[in-house]
């Protein structure tokens, strides 16, 4: 379970530094890219300085999906927090769990107890309730719920993705190729990031300084540091505990601690039926954690 504590550590370090970067004083994409930037030099280094058996076509090709998920997902959350905040946008991403849960029983046969079917049920109730707040500011900004719940399916669906990949990881492969891996996912967060950046002024980004460019570099070191951390985590994890396990446990204690986090540093908070689908949320991941 330290690892569990360690990948819920990273994503709580993570989540608060993103978004700090949805704020004013700082440019959000910068940050992001040279988060990108610094885990992946880390990344490479470890990869270097590690005995990997061999470079891993298929290592190299699932950490590769993995890292565009994330530059992608980067892009995506920077229209969900300005809607919702860290808490609500991390609530309802947390339900895209269900991806490498479903991955975990029919591709690679871990059996669900009947009480984590109960929880997958009440995963699908509670994503409608997430979205509540979310819907009211959009249609308050926008006035199109299409738009509104595009983007946040988006975001399930792309951290899915990189999840499923990171569980195809540990099944296909071995703990000995973990450096390899974390290398490829932020070499290529790092590449997706380069594409990024020329449409960085349709992203309407608030006016910065050249001397505030320091304090992009230190909140962008900050949570590279803490995302080549959490991944780390994550992959020590399911080389050890089942997927069905790994993914809704850090799921259940990662949502109530970017709650708490959104709440106590950045006075983040939520309607009623957005507060009922964090409950259902919570009560969900934890069925389907049982075994």
């Amino acid at each position: 379970m330290i690892y569990i504590a360690g990948q819920v550590f990273g994503n709580f370090v993570f989540a608060m530094s993103l978004r700090l970067a949805r704020g004013r004083q700082y440019h959000y994409l910068t940050v992001g890219t040279i988060n990108y930037a610094i885990a992946a030099l880390l990344a490479v280094t470890w990869a270097v300085l590690s005995d990997i058996p061999s470079f891993d076509p298929l290592v190299i090709l699932l950490g590769a999906i993995n890292g565009l998920q994330y530059q992608l997902s980067l892009v995506v959350l920077f229209t969900v927090v300005e809607l919702v905040g860290i808490g609500i946008t991390f609530g309802f991403i947390r339900l895209s769990v269900a991806l490498p849960t479903f991955a975990s029983i029919f591709l690679w046969g871990e059996q669900p107890a009947v009480l984590q079917v109960v929880g997958l049920g009440l995963a699908f109730v509670a994503l409608p309730l997430l979205g509540a707040d979310a819907h009211q500011a959009a249609r308050g900004k926008r006035g199109h719920s299409l738009w509104t719940w595009s983007v946040l399916l988006t975001a399930v669906l792309l951290s899915g993705a990189g999840l499923t990949a990171a569980k195809a990881f540990s099944v296909w492969s071995t703990p000995d190729y973990q450096p390899l891996y974390t290398a490829s996912v932020f070499v290529a967060a790092t590449l997706g990031a380069g594409f990024i950046w020329p449409m960085r002024k349709r992203f309407r980004l608030p006016g910065w300084r050249t001397a505030s460019m320091r304090h992009n570099i230190g909140l962008g070191v900050m949570m590279g540091a803490s995302n080549l951390f959490q991944v780390a985590m994550l992959l020590s994890a399911l080389a050890i505990l089942p997927g069905t396990i790994v993914f809704p446990l850090s799921a259940t204690v990662g949502l109530a601690t970017t709650l708490l986090g959104g709440m106590v540093l950045f006075g983040e908070r939520f309607g009623r039926v957005t507060a009922i689908g964090i409950v259902l949320t919570l009560f969900a991941i934890v069925l389907i954690s049982v075994q």
